[in-house]
């Protein structure tokens, strides 16, 4: 039940620093002077995100795939660390 909760955790924080990213990227666009900015990733014909800057309006969404995938991304990247670790420790 713990390794399931561990990796289950990975998947969660990596959903939070994606959700996290797409939040704070405008900010950090419209600090720096971007006032009219667009984009949208979309991956197998479905939406990662959407960030849009006019003026002094940003509107910014982190889609339920890209939430998905970041999780997914998240699993992955645990195990890929524990059997790199592993493999070294031998």
């Amino acid at each position: 039940m713990g390794k399931a909760f561990k990796v289950l955790s990975s998947g969660f924080c990596f959903t939070l620093l994606f959700a996290l990213v797409v939040l704070i990227t405008p900010i950090i666009l419209m600090v720096s002077g971007n006032t009219d900015f667009k984009t949208e990733l979309s991956f197998l014909g479905l939406e990662l995100y959407r960030i849009e800057i006019a003026d002094t309006q940003f509107i910014s969404k982190a889609s339920t795939f890209g939430c998905l995938l970041a999780f997914i991304f998240g699993v992955a990247m645990h195990f890929t660390i524990n059997y790199v670790t592993a493999a070294f420790k031998k």
